[in-house]
């Protein structure tokens, strides 16, 4: 994803080995009614001025967006899925993910970024519509947080992914 212009990704797995900077132009995922959307990024994550990532389409079936980078950051930025059904987009990163909304930014989804160096960062004015699992957090006056009750109980993998119970080193 170089250059200008608006992309967009269907159904499928796809990979940057780098950083995802998107600053006035949109980054659509669509994932069909039969499979998801899968993006890995190794780097950080920057939407600004008026960058957008966009989950479209109108099946339940999420996107999902995985980094290994140390930061997302977002500054007038927009995370938006078709019918505010937050379920449908996913973020991860990891457990030293450090995450920043800024202007007027807004996200909905579920940010999912468990461990204890892990953060976001709310600026004024900046919403959140979904979930957010993180270390820490801290919010500015005026910022706001939207719980989902439609994330309620679902699970941050899918069911084929084997969970450890007890693990002995």
């Amino acid at each position: 994803l170089a250059g200008d212009g608006d992309v967009t990704l269907t159904a499928g797995t796809y990979y940057i080995d780098g950083e995802l900077n998107l600053k006035k132009s949109t980054l659509t995922l669509e994932p069909s009614a039969d499979e998801e959307v899968h993006l890995v990024v190794t780097g950080n994550i920057n939407i600004d001025n008026d960058g957008e990532i966009a989950v479209v389409g109108d099946n339940d079936n999420a996107a999902r967006l995985y980094t290994t980078g140390g930061s997302i950051d977002m500054k007038s930025g927009t995370v938006s899925v078709a019918g505010d059904e937050s379920a449908r987009f996913w973020l991860y990163g990891p457990s030293d993910l450090s995450g920043t909304m800024k202007s007027q930014s807004q996200f909905t989804g579920v940010y999912y970024a468990p461990g204890d160096r892990s953060s976001l960062n709310l600026g004024s004015q900046s919403e959140l519509f979904g979930a957010m699992v993180t270390g820490k957090s801290d919010f500015k006056s005026g910022s706001t947080i939207h719980y989902d009750r439609a994330v309620e109980g679902m699970p941050a993998y899918s069911t084929d992914v084997t969970l450890f119970s007890y693990l002995h080193v």
